[in-house]
């Protein structure tokens, strides 16, 4: 039986369909321990690339196992796309006396904006709602900007940046 490895796979991905739909593959593969860094290295070399190779390797350049989601992934690219600064990826915030508030999805430091993609998933119930918009309220008491980002929004490059960099300035302004 004939197969192919799983990073070339994935790289192939990225050569047929674009470096969004690459990205999406190759983060969930790192996350789940399915390839390494050094496996998709070792393959966007491969002649089996064809007209895609330079897909490929901007896949290897900025795949991230830290992306928990085909959203956030999206969301990670489109902010690069975008040519904001790169966030931290799941970022743990602590109040001033160390305690835990919330891990983000994005954090942009230097900005104190936090983005949150919101896949709805998560919100099964009104419990689940109220202890989320309390987190946030944590977050904002501490002088950071929270900007919710959805799948719809997704499709909407320049409504995504200026959420971003309403949430930039919002944060400089508090």
């Amino acid at each position: 039986m004939r197969a192919v490895r799983p990073a070339l796979a994935l790289l192939q991905v990225a050569a047929t369909f674009g470096v969004e739909s690459g990205l999406v593959s190759a983060d969930c593969a790192l996350r789940c321990g399915v390839v390494t860094r050094e496996e998709l290295e070792g393959m966007v070399g491969s002649r089996r690339l064809g007209n895609g190779a330079a897909n490929a390797r901007t896949v290897v350049e900025h795949a991230d196992p830290g992306s928990e989601s085909p959203g956030e992934t999206r969301c990670r690219w489109l902010l690069h796309v975008l040519g904001l600064p790169r966030p931290v990826l799941q970022a743990v915030v602590r109040d001033h006396a160390g305690q835990f508030i919330g891990r983000v999805d994005f954090l942009f430091e230097a900005e104190r904006t936090i983005v949150e993609f919101d896949g709805l998933v998560k919100y099964t119930d009104r419990q689940v709602l109220v202890a989320e918009k309390a987190r946030e309220d944590a977050l904002r008491s501490l002088g950071y900007s929270v900007v919710r980002i959805t799948w719809k929004d997704l499709a909407h490059p320049q409504r995504v940046l200026a959420k971003v960099l309403g949430g930039f300035r919002a944060a400089a302004a508090a």
